[in-house]
């Protein structure tokens, strides 16, 4: 929902304007009135509306004084129209250099007001569109880096539209119509790691409804789910998820959920296996596998196990061509009684694995660390440009492209697009005159406050400030 707040110090407009709007049909929700901009402050921290539609001569704090406290405070910054009457026109002009957005005249003209409203409903919905498509390839990335790389401390330098978020890990896909029914959930954005396909559900408080797990989603087994977790407690929370889905394929959704605090297959094991599978060496690889499972004592310890392994193999595979053998897994996983079971498991899916892998990685890392480079260097003004749209491009996955940048190029993926696009504008800033929003999108991102916050952590300083001290630098207007 879209929440829009009504600042108009004469009480008979305000109440025209409530009436005049088909509130419910446009999908957004009156966050209440004010009669001046000092009241409109108050009301903005307790409320804080998408939109606010204000006027401009008010008594103690007017909508000039009132729109320039907006851009100061410390939070996502409402879309403002302002009201103007003829005889302020004039101060229309200097709003403008304070990001209103659209302006209307009095007296009100209904139609001219819901036109109005109505496109920056549109507007807000395309940038939540574009905010939840950026998270969620930040999301992948991130969590791609962080499960090949677990000895990083690296915490995520982007936010989620919410403050809180829960994984659902699930081996098929769910109809996102599906989360509607459960009005605890905000938003929802999905991705892909191997075969695993991870929901993300935002959430505005640390309050969820258990009616997902048990009602909305029961016929979709077998899932795994996270408790909720902020976004810099991401990678615990895709470790609690893929718990649980193995605890639910093997003993249903019931099941209580075993300490996180014991694992079976550990980073320095992985990059083991990892550099034997890089080398080509397909005896080592096995070897390691069963004496990994030879350390296990019981069955249960080398059936996680084995669940582990299967899920740190399956990333580095093309998930199109490993459908069927991820069928064959989970079936014979969650059937498996004996010692025999989990040989066949070893043996009949983990082998086969393996030697599709190193058939795969046919070409140096450093090749494809060059050819990667190449294609980023080409398309980074792509808003889309993702770990696995590279990784597509170079036919090998995006684990194993991950891999490739954080151990062959000494960086990973997502730090070298970043730097690429931050160096790009720099050059914008330093010999252009254009804005720093079309500066922001020309080198590939779809959303301005998030290049500001990721410039000045690169450089140091916020792309105004940057420009400022590059003024010397920058080519009159023609």
């Amino acid at each position: 929902m879209i929440k829009m707040m009504i600042v108009e110090d004469e009480p008979w407009i305000r109440k025209g304007i409530e009436h005049m709007l088909p509130w419910v049909k446009l999908g957004i929700a009156h966050m209440g009135s004010a009669s001046n901009g000092a009241e409109g402050l108050e009301l903005l921290e307790t409320h804080q509306p998408d939109i606010i539609l204000t006027d401009i001569k008010m008594p103690i704090m007017d909508g000039l004084q009132f729109i320039e406290r907006l851009q100061g405070m410390d939070r996502n910054t409402p879309k403002v129209i302002i009201l103007t009457g003829y005889n302020d026109f004039a101060y229309a002009k200097d709003a403008i250099k304070y990001g209103v957005v659209d302006y209307i005249l009095k007296p009100i003209d209904p139609e001219e007001l819901i036109e109005t409203v109505t496109k920056l409903v549109t507007v807000i919905q395309q940038e939540r569109a574009a905010v939840l498509d950026n998270c969620r390839m930040q999301m992948a990335q991130f969590l791609y880096e962080q499960l090949l790389n677990p000895s990083d401390t690296v915490e995520p330098d982007f936010d989620l539209p919410y403050p809180y978020f829960r994984f659902l890990l699930t081996t098929q896909p769910i109809p996102t119509e599906r989360f509607d029914a459960d009005e605890t959930i905000r938003d929802c954005f999905s991705f892909q790691i191997g075969q695993s396909i991870v929901y993300t559900l935002c959430y505005a408080d640390d309050k969820a409804s258990d009616m997902m797990l048990n009602t909305i989603l029961s016929d979709f087994q077998p899932i795994g789910w996270s408790d909720l977790h902020n976004i810099r407690e991401m990678k615990v929370a895709y470790q609690e998820a893929q718990l649980s889905l193995q605890q639910n394929l093997r003993n249903g959704p019931n099941a209580k959920m075993r300490s996180l605090k014991k694992y079976y297959f550990v980073s320095d094991q992985e990059k083991e296996l990892l550099a034997t599978l890089q080398q080509g060496d397909q005896n080592a690889a096995h070897q390691l596998v069963q004496g990994l499972l030879e350390h296990c004592i019981s069955l249960e310890e080398k059936l996680i196990l084995q669940f582990q392994l299967y899920a740190f193999l399956e990333r580095y595979l093309d998930k199109a061509q490993t459908s069927l053998e991820d069928y064959r897994f989970l079936q014979k996983f969650k059937l498996a009684h004996s010692q025999e079971d989990v040989q066949d498991i070893t043996v009949h899916i983990l082998y086969p694995i393996i030697e599709q892998i190193v058939n795969e990685w046919d070409q140096s890392p450093s090749k494809i660390g060059q050819l990667a480079k190449e294609y980023i260097d080409g398309h980074y003004k792509n808003p889309s440009l993702s770990l696995s749209l590279v990784a597509e491009q170079l036919n090998v996955s995006p684990s194993y492209l991950s891999h490739i940048f954080k151990e062959e190029l000494k960086v990973n993926f997502s730090s070298y697009v970043t730097e690429k696009r931050v160096y790009t504008a720099q050059e914008e800033l330093a010999h252009t005159h254009l804005p720093i929003y079309i500066i922001s999108e020309k080198v590939g991102f779809n959303d301005s406050k998030y290049f500001n916050r990721v410039f000045k952590k690169q450089t140091g300083l916020t792309p105004k400030r940057f420009r400022e001290s590059q003024s010397e630098r920058i080519i009159p207007k023609r």
